[in-house]
């Protein structure tokens, strides 16, 4: 990001500091607790993240059209499968974590993975609204969601993170999602998915299940640092 600003005519490239994710601190500071593991913790998709940024001349050369950079079928597939599973073990409690503020917000009359979640009327399911989602993640046993940093956030913890692909193409992963290499469980269909959920359940998976050296790496590349030490960076620059 930093390369792409020093080209741009925002400010100078010395005037260009990486200081990482002050939010991201928080867990670096946490220890792992695995009694502390209570729910799977799901963040609703946005549908069109990181698509706005992308140029038609990138696209094309691709050979990618705008039309196939949209999450919105993955989103209501990954909400359907969760709910199935959902519906089949109640004794497992599953936390949707959206955007929006308030529960006003959702009309139930209108197709949403929010309005999914309720009209479904499970007593294991709930949503979470708006504000902080760190003690969430600290707290799950699992994570699911797409092309978020929340994801970053939750390896930091070593948390297992699923990430569904459902019938995406491989050179839209491959360019236009986050590379979370062997970190991620990785799940192409409703199958994989339960048998992953299956798995974290049953405490066959209670960890991500790729090494120090590659979440390190990973951290480092979206978060600019994997030492939590972000915001004291962000507090001496600013003064």
């Amino acid at each position: 990001l930093k390369n792409i600003l020093s080209k741009t005519a925002i400010t100078a490239s010395k005037n260009l500091k990486v200081i990482g994710m002050p939010r991201a601190d928080y867990y670096f500071r946490k220890k792992i607790k695995p009694k502390s593991k209570k729910f799977i913790l799901i963040f609703l998709i946005n549908p069109k993240r990181m698509i706005h940024i992308m140029k038609k001349k990138y696209l094309k050369n691709l050979k990618v059209d705008l039309k196939q950079l949209n999450w919105s079928q993955l989103s209501y597939n990954l909400i359907d499968n969760v709910l199935k599973f959902a519906k089949k073990n109640p004794e497992v409690e599953f936390i949707f974590k959206t955007k929006k503020l308030f529960m006003k917000d959702v009309n139930l009359n209108q197709k949403s993975q929010e309005s999914m979640v309720c009209n479904a009327k499970l007593k294991n399911c709930k949503l979470a609204f708006g504000g902080d989602s760190r003690q969430l993640i600290e707290k799950s046993k699992c994570v699911i969601g797409f092309n978020s940093t929340t994801l970053i956030e939750s390896l930091i913890l070593k948390k297992p993170i699923i990430v569904p692909t459902f019938g995406i193409k491989k050179i839209i992963l491959k360019n236009f999602t986050l590379n979370l290499k062997n970190s991620a469980f990785y799940a192409k269909n409703q199958k994989e998915l339960n048998k992953v959920l299956n798995d974290v359940v049953t405490g066959k998976i209670n960890r991500t299940k790729a090494g120090k050296k590659v979440l390190r790496n990973i951290i480092t590349k979206y978060l600019g640092n994997n030492d939590g030490r972000s915001s004291k960076r962000l507090i001496n620059y600013l003064i």
